[in-house]
């Protein structure tokens, strides 16, 4: 977001140089320098330690035009042996300021105003004058009205002492300061207003006489809607007063949210009016007006040569499509009438007509989708044709075929037995929990796993004993898969075979007898209801 400079400074074409004086160390390593003087003098006090935002002091004066800053230093250190402070830096500003309007210098509220909601007037950033309008035709003889002024930074604390206090620098000690810098920097001093004066023209009025007199002064003043009904009036009054425009635009703008008096809104209209008046009777009016009307002339006869240029063109245009539209009309008629042919004769007449199409150049009679059907399938024959006949083609079938042959094993019941003996020994050492004969089916089963809460299944296999013995084996908690291949070579006994077998039979049985129990205690139970 871009940063906006303060109201008060000056355009850059109006600024005078500043001028920067430092003490040569900074107010940080300063303080620190007279801290350590302050708690080896004060060493065992257990009080508050002064703090370096605590022994800033500021001070700004008035400057002219002629000050430099060697008088500043005189004033720097003349205070600062005063006070006993430490002189830190100095900063003279000439940059800001206001721009005023020297024809109407003896007002007080003709301050030029370049941004914001207060905006009066306009600036040519090509020529660098400002104007009260946005045409830029009512020069303003610009005037500017400098703020010279200097900081003096100095740093209160000092021979382990705080030098800033109220007990040291009292008000009569400022007015004489006041007094005695006035005469260094040989300036105007100030009107010297004595406390018992200051008190005396103060009235203390009771919180009803405070409020009933702010009562009174809010009843005289207006309101936006009252400032408007004003306005109208006045604007009435002036139709047919050969004011212009921007005259009833400034009268509008009088009109604000914020509250003021009858008086003060009729005297900004007598401004307003006079300013007019003063402006469109003056020379530069009259020639602004007559550069706006040959301005307004050359704007006229440009714009009857882009009429011109623009018919010319649009009439050529207008020809050209034209004469697209009858090709295109020809065109159409001769499509219908090959078409209805089409209908009317045989189809051995098509390619008669096809031959007139390409005359014409128009496409063969064919439906769009054939068409591109047609092409894909003789591009995917033709490819296939020609993929076949490679080499590396005819090799990798024959390897293909001889991996299936070679890989395809027929196993009896027997090496079935000891394959689903080996896989399940392969399952328990994976935690997978085998409660019965294994299904190999080629198909994913789920099985639960060691730790798994109730009813879930972390589990799973895949096996295939048939064309090829193997499978493989998932435990989703884990995300870990293993691939398993039937080896023929180790050795399964017989008592291994049984004990698989008999997996599932305790759990069917356990299973047939709860059955079994049930069912006799439901018998019990309806006789007892039947005995009742």
């Amino acid at each position: 977001m871009e940063e906006k400079e303060p109201f008060y400074f000056l355009p850059n074409e109006y600024r005078q140089q500043n001028e920067i004086w430092n003490c040569g160390i900074s107010e940080q390593e300063l303080f620190e320098q007279e801290l350590q003087k302050y708690n080896k003098i004060k060493k065992g006090y257990n009080g508050k330690r002064p703090a370096l935002e605590n022994c800033k002091w500021e001070m700004i004066i008035n400057l002219n035009n002629t000050h430099d800053i060697a008088d500043c230093q005189k004033v720097a250190n003349y205070v600062a042996n005063k006070f006993n402070f430490h002189s830190t830096r100095i900063a003279i500003h000439r940059d800001e300021g206001r721009l005023i309007d020297l024809d109407n210098a003896d007002d007080k509220t003709n301050t030029l105003i370049l941004t914001g909601k207060r905006k009066n007037c306009y600036k040519d950033e090509n020529s660098k004058k400002y104007y009260w309008d946005k045409e830029l035709s009512k020069e303003i003889n610009v005037g500017v009205v400098y703020n010279y002024h200097a900081h003096l930074n100095f740093l209160t604390i000092k021979d382990a002492k705080q030098n800033m206090r109220r007990a040291y620098i009292k008000r009569e000690v400022l007015s004489e300061l006041q007094t005695k810098l006035a005469i260094m920097l040989d300036m105007p001093r100030g009107e010297i207003i004595k406390e018992s004066k200051r008190s005396s023209d103060k009235k203390h009025r009771s919180g009803r006489e405070y409020a009933k007199e702010q009562h009174e002064q809010q009843e005289t003043l207006l309101n936006l809607k009252e400032q408007k009904e004003i306005l109208e009036i006045e604007r009435k009054a002036s139709v047919g007063n050969n004011y212009t425009k921007d005259y009833f635009i400034e009268l509008r703008r009088l009109a604000t949210k914020e509250l003021k008096s009858k008086d003060e809104l009729e005297k900004e209209i007598k401004e307003l009016k006079i300013k007019h008046d003063k402006f469109y009777s003056s020379k530069d009016y009259t020639k602004a007006l007559e550069n706006k009307i040959i301005e307004l002339n050359n704007d006229k006869n440009d714009l009857l040569g882009i009429i011109k240029q623009t018919s010319d063109n649009f009439i050529e245009l207008a020809e050209e499509t034209k004469k697209d539209a009858r090709e295109k009309l020809e065109k159409a008629e001769l499509e219908n009438w090959l078409m209805k042919e089409v209908v009317k004769n045989d189809y051995f007449v098509k390619n008669r007509i096809n031959e007139k199409f390409e005359i014409h150049g128009i496409e063969p009679i064919e439906n769009e989708a054939d068409k591109q059907r047609r092409e894909r399938r003789n591009f995917i024959q033709s490819y296939n044709q020609e993929v076949k006949t490679m080499p590396e083609y005819v090799e990798m079938s024959k390897n293909r075929d001889i991996e299936k042959t070679s890989k395809k094993v027929v196993l009896t019941q027997i090496q079935k037995d000891r394959a689903l003996v080996q896989f399940a020994e392969v399952l328990k050492e994976n935690n997978i929990i085998v409660k019965e004969p294994l299904v190999a089916d080629g198909a994913l089963h789920k099985l639960p796993c060691v730790g798994d809460r109730w009813g879930e299944n972390s589990g799973a296999y895949r096996l295939d004993l048939d064309s090829s013995p193997a499978g493989f084996i998932q435990i989703i908690k884990r995300g870990v898969m293993i691939e398993w291949d039937y080896n023929d070579n180790k050795t399964i006994s017989e008592e291994q075979i049984q004990a698989y077998k008999a997996l599932g039979q305790a759990e069917l049985n356990a299973k047939n007898t709860t059955e079994q129990i049930s069912q006799e205690k439901s018998k019990t139970h309806q006789k007892n209801d039947y005995g009742r």
